[in-house]
């Protein structure tokens, strides 16, 4: 399960988790698909990092552990 409802881009403004990750796969330029999504949803519910929960550190996590099969 994801504990993370929303990631800050600056100290003002969120997204919301829909948002970060359809961001993120845009900018690593990864499929569109349900199967990318649940892939990156499953692979961010081992991030152990605490709120606030900062789009560079998750940006960072998932750039060292994502897999891209």
């Amino acid at each position: 399960m994801i504990a993370i409802d929303q990631v800050f881009v600056s100290w003002t403004q969120h997204w919301d988790l829909d948002q970060y990750v359809e961001h993120y796969m845009r900018s690593r330029r990864l499929k569109a698909t349900e199967a990318t999504r649940h892939s990156l949803l499953k692979c961010m519910g081992s991030y152990t990092g605490r709120a606030p929960h900062m789009k560079s550190d998750l940006d960072f996590f998932l750039d060292a552990n994502y897999s891209r099969r």
